[in-house]
């Protein structure tokens, strides 16, 4: 029933070669992140908040950048003022001679990936956001990158494996935040970014309170080590203990996802929306791209903004429980997996390998019975609650507050989400069919059942939403409000 006419994804995009890579393989680790039970997709200590003392003009320039310096105090930055940023960094010294002594270390490189990409984009859509500030839209950016930013970046970035722009690891999220009490909770009260650009409390909520979801993650990776071997085994009843561990953390994961109507509002977030704008797929902002001077051959570069769909967790989740065999096969799904590439290589590799072992996963989960069968449903759900969490966001901090529909990745923000909302929904579907054709409930809990039952009920109202959404979203006058009222027996506020 795929709402865009799309084929069958990926399915045949790799051959089984056996369980054992991801759960029997104790590295992931590339010096900065660490992918296991205990840090998850969280880095393997906290970053740096401040950059060595042969940098420090950067550090300056980067610290007093964003437009409150002090929100409380209404103190504030460079990029308050038009014309001013671009001024100081016409000052900055190119330090691609000092970054040398540091290519062998992995915290310092990182903190100054963060500290390029925060500039980077500052710098080169501070125009953008003049404009804005005036209601003339997100108006067109700078396309040249001085060579005293460019130059070192690319060079830390090369370092790292990765595109020189912002990305959610290096520099947007993972790698920017400081713990408030360092002896207190990962929760997002508790987190502060070390960069910003508008320096508000709404984007600072905006960013920890994806940080705070990533702390859960460590539950993710335990549970499908365990389900693994549990499944190389033929043992029924590990794999089962290791879905609900799945579940359970998918369902916290929710928890503090739905913790964003809190932390930042979404009539707040367009003031920032700006700098997190890639120049892939913005053409109305950067043209034929972006210059990096002495880079490059001084041709324009086109890189992805920084995105949640740069995230871990729900890739991951994705390709263990084999949701990614239903991704439709268009362009939006194209994107998706270019978006991958802008994780670390350690990610990649984790993702790539846990792909590998679970491409028979609704074959295997299914030859062990009917409960094994009803919670990899129930994860999978799981996973759409999240998007669906996600889209109503969308529906609420992007759609409803501006009339610019591009997102910070690149991608068409209108379809997006729902692209892979309906990869859920077809896995679902099957699995229900397949649950309905072993039978045998007189096998289960009187509780299991009924939860199951509750979920047969749900989905069927899941698909009708999502085929009335994009019925909406077809029409020239899209009621944002219609859009997000159809969700409204499952929406969040």
């Amino acid at each position: 029933f795929f709402f865009f006419q799309a084929e069958d994804g990926i399915r045949d995009f790799c051959l089984s070669r056996g369980l054992g890579d991801v759960y029997k393989r104790q590295e992931y680790d590339d010096g900065i992140f660490s992918v296991n039970e205990k840090n998850g997709f969280l880095p393997k200590n906290h970053p740096l908040r401040e950059l060595p003392a042969e940098f420090t003009k950067l550090q300056d320039l980067v610290t007093n950048m964003r437009v409150w310096v002090d929100y409380s105090k209404q103190v504030s930055g460079y990029l308050a003022e038009e014309g001013l940023l671009e001024a100081k960094v016409a000052e900055l010294p190119n330090y691609k001679e000092e970054i040398e002594n540091f290519m062998d270390n992995p915290r310092v490189l990182q903190a100054l990936f963060r500290s390029y990409a925060f500039l980077t984009s500052a710098y080169l859509l501070a125009p953008s956001y003049h404009t804005s500030k005036r209601g003339g839209g997100f108006g067109k950016a700078h396309t040249r990158l001085p060579a005293q930013i460019a130059q070192p970046f690319v060079k830390v970035a090369q370092r790292l494996g990765c595109p020189p722009f912002m990305q959610y690891h290096y520099s947007s999220n993972l790698g920017n935040y400081y713990l408030i009490d360092p002896e207190g909770s990962f929760d997002w009260t508790n987190l502060k970014p070390i960069c910003t650009f508008l320096g508000a409390p709404e984007e600072e909520g905006f960013l920890m309170v994806h940080n705070d979801i990533d702390s859960h993650s460590s539950s993710i990776v335990e549970s499908i080590k365990g389900a693994l071997k549990g499944l190389e085994q033929k043992d029924a009843v590990a794999v089962i203990e290791s879905l609900k561990l799945n579940c359970q953390a998918m369902k916290k994961l929710n928890e503090r996802r739905r913790e964003m109507w809190s932390a930042s509002a979404p009539s707040k977030y367009a003031e920032f929306r700006v700098f997190f704008m890639g120049i892939m797929g913005n053409t109305e902002i950067f043209g034929d791209g972006v210059v990096y001077e002495g880079c490059f051959d001084d041709k324009p570069q086109r890189f992805r903004g920084s995105t949640a769909a740069q995230d871990d967790v729900i890739p991951t989740q994705d390709s263990f429980l084999g949701v990614v065999d239903y991704y439709p096969k268009n362009e939006l799904t194209e994107y998706l997996i270019d978006i991958r590439s802008y994780r670390p290589v350690v990610v990649q590799n984790f993702i790539r390998d846990l792909r590998l072992d679970c491409v028979d996963i609704f074959k295997m989960v299914a030859e062990l019975g009917l409960e094994p069968l009803i919670w990899l449903l129930w994860c999978v759900q799981e996973v759409y609650k999240f998007r669906n969490g996600h889209w109503m966001f969308v529906q609420k901090f992007i759609l409803e507050q501006t009339k610019y529909k591009g997102g910070t990745g690149g991608t068409p923000i209108t379809s997006w989400i729902p692209n892979q909302i309906e990869a859920c929904l077809a896995y679902m579907s099957n699995i229900i069919g397949k649950i309905q054709e072993i039978g045998k409930f007189e096998d289960l809990t009187e509780e299991v059942h009924s939860q199951y039952i509750e979920t047969r009920k749900n989905f069927s109202k899941y698909v009708d939403i999502l085929r009335e959404q994009i019925e909406a979203l077809k029409r020239e006058d899209i009621s944002v409000e219609l859009v997000y009222n159809l969700n409204s027996e499952f929406k969040e506020v």
